[in-house]
C-alpha cells in the first residue's frame, strides 16, 4: 500500500489539471465525454458558502406572480449534522414557490432524483415541499409532493386551470390516517421523476422510516421537464432545508457510493485500511471525492473517532499493493474509482467502520452517496475483517 501511494503522488502531479483527474495504475487516461451520465450532479446546495438569508433568497427566487406569497430566508446552524448551516424559510400563509433551479440546469434530463433534509412543523395548517414537472414559472402548474396538516405526505398535481387532482396520499380515501413524520421530525426526501415514463416515486426518511423507504408512485400528468421550486404555505411557521441535490437518473444512481475495504498485514500491532468507493457521472463538475469515516470501539468506554478525507484524483482500477487482483470500476458499478487509506489502526480493541461516500460540486457543496459499515477484529494473530461482502478480497 505504501508503493500504492507513492503512484498516486506522481499521479496526482501529472493530472491535476482536471476538475477531477482520471488515472489508473497500469492503465491510460480515459478521455471523458460531454454526456449527461446517470448520477451526475445536475445541482446542489448545502449552504456551507453562503453567508445569509438575502444571500439564499437570491438563490433562490420568485418568479411567481399569480400567486407570489412573503417569504424569508435566515441561515441557521445545521440541525442533520453534515456541516455547519442550513436555510431557515419563513413565510405567510400565502402561497410562495421560490425557484431552487431552472430548466436550463436540469440539462433536458427527462429522468432525474431530488433529494433535500426537511425539519419543520407540520401538525397544522402548515404546507411544504417541492413543485416539478410543470409548464411555466408564472404559473401554479406543476406536480407538488408536500408535507402537512398532521404529517401526511400530499401528492397532487395542478392544471393550467388551477385544478387539483390528488395523486397520492393525501389524507382522504384510503390513505387516510397514514401520517409519515411527527413533530419537528429530521427528514430526507427523495422524489425520482421519470418523465418519460410518466411517474415519480417518493421516497422517505424519518422516524417513522429508518431509511429511505418508497412511500407513494405518483402518475405524471406531463412529460415536460420544467424548473423546480420549493411549495410553500406555512402559515406564519418556519422549515429549514438542507443538502439539496438534483441527480440525473433513479434514486439508484447516486454520484457516488461505498464499495468496499481493503487491510495492510498487521506490523508491530497496527494496520490500515483504505476504503474504495465508485463515482458515476461527469468528472466535469466536481471538484473532489472522498469519504467521511465513523470509527467506534470500547477501550473500557465508548470511543468515536471521525476521518474525513477527499483527493481530486479517480481510476479506472486499482491493485491493492500486496496483491494481484485489478478491480475495475465496472466491477464496483461505477465509471471510476477512487481510495483514501486511515493509516496506522492499532489492534487492541475491535473497531467499527462506517464510511459514507461523497462527492464535492462545482459549487463547493457537498453531495453524499452511499453508507457501508464494516467491524476489524485482531485475534489469533490474525486480522478479520467483517462482513466479508464489504471486503475486497487482494488475491486475483
Amino acid at each position: 500500500m505504501k508503493h500504492f501511494k507513492r503512484i498516486l503522488c506522481v499521479l496526482l502531479s501529472l493530472l491535476m489539471t482536471l476538475p477531477l483527474a482520471i488515472a489508473s495504475v497500469g492503465a491510460t487516461e480515459t478521455p471523458e465525454t460531454p454526456t449527461v451520465k446517470p448520477g451526475t450532479v445536475l445541482y446542489a446546495e448545502d449552504f456551507e458558502n453562503v453567508a445569509s438569508g438575502a444571500a439564499v433568497k437570491e438563490l433562490f427566487p420568485s418568479t411567481e406572480t399569480k400567486y407570489g406569497g412573503f417569504y424569508e430566508f435566515s441561515v441557521p446552524a445545521d440541525p442533520f449534522g453534515t456541516g455547519s448551516k442550513s436555510a431557515k424559510l419563513w413565510s405567510s400563509s400565502t402561497y410562495a414557490y421560490p425557484r431552487i433551479c431552472t430548466a436550463e440546469a436540469l440539462q433536458e434530463q427527462t429522468h432525474y432524483t431530488i433529494q433535500m433534509n426537511i425539519q419543520g412543523d407540520f401538525s397544522s395548517s402548515n404546507y411544504f415541499g417541492l413543485r416539478f414537472a410543470g409548464y411555466d414559472d408564472a404559473t401554479r402548474e406543476g406536480h407538488y409532493v408536500k408535507f402537512g396538516y398532521g404529517y401526511y405526505v400530499y401528492s397532487y398535481y395542478i392544471n393550467e386551470a388551477g385544478t387539483v387532482t390528488w395523486l397520492g396520499k393525501n389524507g382522504s380515501g384510503e390513505n387516510t390516517g397514514k401520517a409519515e413524520c411527527e413533530t419537528n421530525d429530521k427528514m430526507t426526501l427523495a422524489i425520482d421523476v421519470d418523465s418519460a415514463n410518466q411517474v415519480a416515486k417518493i421516497y422517505l426518511k424519518s422516524s417513522m422510516h429508518q431509511t429511505l423507504e418508497l412511500i407513494n408512485t405518483m402518475p405524471l400528468q406531463t412529460t415536460d421537464v420544467s424548473s423546480i421550486h420549493l411549495a410553500v404555505e406555512m402559515n406564519n411557521k418556519s422549515a429549514i432545508i438542507d443538502n439539496i441535490s438534483i441527480t440525473a437518473g433513479g434514486i439508484n444512481d447516486a454520484p457516488s457510493a461505498a464499495y468496499g475495504v481493503q487491510t495492510t498485514a498487521v506490523n508491530e500491532g497496527k494496520y490500515d485500511m483504505r476504503f474504495v468507493g465508485a463515482f458515476n457521472g461527469n468528472v466535469a463538475n466536481v471538484q473532489k471525492v472522498g469519504f467521511k469515516v465513523v470509527a467506534n470501539w470500547n477501550d473500557g468506554a465508548t470511543q468515536t473517532k471521525t476521518f474525513d478525507k477527499n483527493t481530486n484524483t479517480v481510476y479506472s482500477s486499482i491493485k491493492a499493493a500486496n496483491g494481484t487482483r485489478l478491480v475495475s470500476a465496472t466491477e464496483c458499478g461505477g465509471d471510476y474509482l477512487f481510495a483514501l487509506t486511515v493509516e496506522e489502526i492499532p489492534t487492541e480493541y475491535p473497531v467499527t467502520f462506517t464510511m459514507t461516500s461523497y462527492v464535492i460540486t462545482s459549487n463547493g457543496s457537498t453531495v453524499y452517496g452511499t453508507t457501508k459499515t464494516v467491524v476489524a477484529t485482531y485475534e489469533g494473530g490474525e486480522l478479520k475483517v467483517t462482513p466479508v461482502e464489504n471486503v475486497i478480497s487482494p488475491e486475483a
